[in-house]
């Protein structure tokens, strides 16, 4: 719950059922595509720096991550 302080107009959450939720509150009136843009990128960029280590802390020795793959030859 560390990464909460980093992210901007987001926040990991642990809902009802103890799972983990991202969520962000925005004032409707600066919703635009612009600002859906930045959620939809933001949401993605945290959720993919942030899933593989919170797996590998909530199931530890049952979740492996997986390789790194080599970037694809040009």
């Amino acid at each position: 719950m560390k990464k909460n302080a980093d992210l901007l107009g987001m926040c990991f959450a642990l809902g009802p059922e103890d799972a983990v939720y991202l969520v962000g509150r925005v004032p409707v009136d600066r919703v635009d595509g612009e600002e859906l843009d930045r959620i939809v990128g933001g949401s993605l960029a945290y959720t993919d720096a942030c899933f593989p280590t919170a797996m590998s802390l909530g199931y530890e020795g049952k979740y492996r991550r997986r390789p790194v793959s080599p970037p694809a030859p040009a």
